[in-house]
This record gives structure tokens, C-alpha cells and sequence, in this order.
């Protein structure tokens, strides 16, 4: 199996959710969140936590993802070493990701997130 797909969030700075993260959603715990990297080499991070109306909030972010060193070929993760995996959001900042086996963790904001592997992308490339 190829480490392209969805991770869910599993904990957050540890704490199994819902977990509080003050910076990543205003101090609001956290529900759920799942983090998706595709096949293009695009990323989305979605965080959803309880407004102060109890209404969902929902934070995405998107970007892109590059394993380091560039050109490694990871090959399947379950006989993959750790894996490197950096994330570059639209706003040009970089956070550094690890890949163990099927958890990927990653600090954001000063906060700690921990996913685990849920389900295969699907790859849409197209031979022309």
C-alpha cells in the first residue's frame, strides 16, 4: 500500500480528541480532523471543533507535499523507514511531517497532531 491517502487525527499534544489546541481553532477543542495527501502532490489539512454558538467550525488548508530528500522513493510504507515529509501551505510556511508505518505526525502552530492511516488515495492521473 502507497502512503498517499487519508489520515485521520487520532490525538492531539497527546490527548485523544476532543482535544483543546488554543491556536489551531481559537481555543475551541478539537472533534475531529483528517489530513489527505494526494497523489498530485497536493495536501488539505481539515480541523472541525465547536464554535462559542455550538455551531461546527472548519478550518482547511491547502498546499503541497515533497518527501525529503527529494527523489526518495518511499515504496511501500509498511517496509519504509520513517519517512520525511514536508508540507508547504498557501501561505509559503513549511511544517515537517514524520511517517512511521501508518501514524504521521506533524507540530503546527505549536501544537502537536498525531494521524493514522484511514484509506488509499485514488490516483486520477491520466495517461495522454
Amino acid at each position: 500500500m502507497d502512503f498517499q491517502g487519508t489520515y485521520e487525527l487520532v490525538s492531539v499534544n497527546g490527548k485523544r480528541l476532543p482535544a483543546a489546541a488554543s491556536t489551531a481553532t481559537a481555543g475551541a477543542p478539537i472533534r475531529s480532523g483528517s489530513i489527505t495527501l494526494n497523489y498530485g502532490g497536493t495536501v488539505v489539512d481539515v480541523l472541525k471543533s465547536d464554535g462559542p454558538d455550538g455551531k461546527a467550525l472548519i478550518r482547511e488548508s491547502t498546499g503541497t507535499w515533497e518527501v525529503i530528500p527529494s527523489g526518495r522513493i518511499p515504496g511501500r510504507f509498511e517496509q519504509a523507514p520513517p519517512l520525511r515529509i514536508d508540507l508547504t501551505w498557501k501561505d509559503g510556511s513549511v511544517t515537517k511531517s514524520m511517517l512511521d508505518i501508518r501514524t504521521l505526525t506533524l507540530e503546527r502552530d505549536g501544537v502537536k497532531f498525531a494521524y493514522r492511516f484511514a484509506r488509499a488515495a485514488t490516483n486520477n492521473l491520466q495517461l495522454v
